[in-house]
């Protein structure tokens, strides 16, 4: 019974290294042989063949092409050296960025600024929030620490 799996494991490997180029001439003449003669090994080569040219078509919608990493450093080179359309920036420190420094794009992004501000508002409002939170956890424990005695322990204390 375990014949049967070890021949389709060892015909998937024949059929791995065909489609990857890996089987030696004279082993690869035989396989090709036993392709014609055997109507189901060919059907097994033609689907992995498919699944193949498939795997290769996607990979080329998601690779990039070879000259991917010079494009991105060039244009990451020419916006922060260029100088072009790149206005001064008065950081808080009070020193001027011009359009010679690198960072002064990023900086002067009215995207950050935005970012910046909001990010401002949420910080104010957590913070007004806790002090609430802390308000009324301080009110809860004064209150509780104040309590008068319950019902109960007041008929124990007026039976004597």
């Amino acid at each position: 019974m375990g014949e049967p799996a070890e021949q389709n494991e060892d015909l998937d490997v024949l059929v791995d290294e065909y489609l990857d180029g890996r089987m030696p001439p004279a082993e690869k003449a035989r396989f090709e042989e036993r392709v014609a003669r055997d109507p189901a090994l060919q059907h097994r080569l033609n689907s992995a063949t498919r699944s193949v040219e498939m795997v290769q078509q996607a990979l080329g919608w998601v690779t990039p092409g070879e000259d991917f990493e010079e494009r991105v450093n060039t244009k990451i080179v020419s916006i922060t050296q260029s100088g072009q359309n790149l206005p001064p920036y008065m950081g808080a420190s009070g020193r001027s960025l011009t359009s010679e420094d690198p960072d002064a794009k990023l900086l002067g992004d009215p995207e950050a600024a935005r970012e910046r501000r909001r990010l401002i508002i949420i910080a104010i409002v957590a913070a007004v929030l806790f002090a609430l939170a802390a308000c009324a956890i301080g009110y809860s424990i004064a209150q509780g620490i104040q309590k008068p005695a319950p019902e109960s322990s007041k008929k124990a204390g007026g039976e004597r």
